[in-house]
């Protein structure tokens, strides 16, 4: 149950699939995921993160640290949007867009809860200039923490998108009855095996020394992670200043995964 806004009745709800937030860096996953599929770039890709900002599309993008020429993997740990952007542009938009529906955002996982949120996403042709930017880095679109885990286990699962359940079964109401667990839809490729790998090698590059992520480390395991951090968004308000979303995401072992979590 949440507090009651402005003197109102709290709503009981459920946070994980109800409610929607902009998740920032964590989703950078999907563009890396994407250009790398494709073979538009891997981790040893070099990019001109050109000194933390970036102007040559006729907006301006901005790093919060100057960095200069870094591999996609390290700009992956350092969470440079504008290598993030880099990374990613060579998709145009419709096909990075069908990514990010191919992740499972835009629609709900099909969990077996109450209230799940399909999320929110702008179709490309009402994007503006800045949009595809701007989705690359977690922005402009509004996610369920609950596809946000889906959409990194799609990494933690070698390229397959597998649907979440909290259901071991269901009986029927008589002496002696089965637990009896319903079918699950078939597991759908959204990468290639490979490309998931590489997603995975620069998730573990935010846990070492320089990167983001170093506090979501846990020591006798190998950890693949990922940070974000996104400035709240307010209906008919706007990106709100000195207000932000902070997660991190992560699963482990890196390359044997047997748990995920979305803090």
């Amino acid at each position: 149950t949440r507090n009651g806004i402005r003197g109102q009745e709290p709503v009981r709800r459920n946070p994980a699939i109800a409610d929607l937030y902009q998740p920032g860096s964590t989703f950078k996953i999907v563009g890396y995921g994407a250009a790398f599929d494709r073979g538009l770039a891997d981790p040893s890709t070099e990019i001109d993160c050109q000194m933390g900002q970036y102007a040559l599309d006729g907006f301006v993008l901005k790093d919060h640290h100057p960095y200069g020429r870094l591999t996609a993997r390290v700009a992956f740990a350092k969470s440079s949007n504008i290598g993030a952007y880099l990374v990613a542009r060579p998709l145009n938009k419709d096909l990075f867009h069908d990514y990010v529906r191919q992740f499972g955002f835009g629609a709900k996982t099909g969990i077996e809860l109450n209230g799940e949120n399909a999320g929110r996403l702008i179709a490309p042709e009402r994007w503006s200039a800045t949009s595809f930017s701007s989705q690359v880095m977690g922005y402009e679109i509004a996610v369920t923490p609950m596809q946000m885990a889906m959409a990194c286990s799609v990494v933690a699962n070698g390229g397959l998108l597998r649907a979440p359940t909290v259901v071991r079964g269901v009986k029927k109401d008589e002496p002696g009855a089965e637990l009896v667990k319903a079918a699950m839809p078939a597991p759908r490729r959204v990468l290639g095996e490979k490309a998931a790998n590489q997603v995975m090698q620069c998730m573990i590059e935010p846990m070492g020394e320089h990167g983001t992520g170093t506090k979501g480390d846990v020591p006798g395991y190998s950890v693949a992670g990922k940070t974000g951090t996104a400035r709240k968004h307010v209906e008919n308000v706007g990106y709100v200043d000195g207000c932000y979303v902070a997660s991190f995401m992560g699963f482990l072992p890196a390359e044997n995964p047997r748990l995920l979590g979305l803090v």
